[in-house]
């Protein structure tokens, strides 16, 4: 979009500028939540959701706001511009590169934090001669049966009905899948 200095060039940036920053701190925030996802139980994170929704619109639109309001007035008519990534000049680049910089590093540091307290508590298991286990619920051996036997009955109900079964192809047992002759 080649622009002036008028309302077209505002939402230009406004629109690319959102998206960029919006981008590098919703993925900060995205290091958050799985951090404190293994930090803290589930039910606390989704008390808190509101707080990210917030940041994560948030806080791109405060420096988008920012930047309009203190770089417009510093700017000189653009003329033939077509790069509208740093349309603005110094101003915007450091803003870019600080915002830049800083989601990149918290990113880093959660992500870190987060693989650092997984590994910690699987050899505190290991320690205790426990398994170390996944952090998702395991299903109750009920389930687990009910499951099996669903899955049993649908093989079986397959092998019956050969109408729908090409020639070349055979239920195999207990696993519900097709395998070929």
């Amino acid at each position: 979009m080649n622009c002036g200095h008028g309302w077209k060039l505002y939402l230009q940036f406004v629109f690319l500028a959102y998206g960029v920053f919006s981008n590098r701190v919703n993925t900060a925030l995205l290091a958050l939540a799985v951090f404190l996802a293994h930090v803290h139980p589930t039910c606390w994170l989704q008390e808190r959701k509101k707080y990210f929704y917030g940041a994560g619109f948030g806080v791109p639109a405060v420096l988008v706001l920012c930047l309009l309001l203190f770089v417009g007035h510093e700017t000189t008519p653009h003329g033939e511009r077509v790069d509208p990534n740093f349309q603005y000049g110094e101003t915007q680049a450091v803003v870019a590169l600080c915002v830049l910089a800083i989601c990149f590093v918290f990113t880093v540091v959660c992500l870190v934090l987060t693989q650092r307290r997984r590994h910690q508590s699987s050899l505190m298991q290991q320690q205790q001669g426990q398994q170390p286990q996944p952090r998702q619920q395991q299903q109750p051996e009920q389930h687990r049966d009910e499951a099996h036997r669903r899955l049993l009955d649908l093989t079986e109900s397959e092998e019956s009905d050969q109408s729908r079964t090409p020639p070349n192809y055979r239920a195999v047992e207990h696993t519900g899948t097709a395998e070929r002759q």
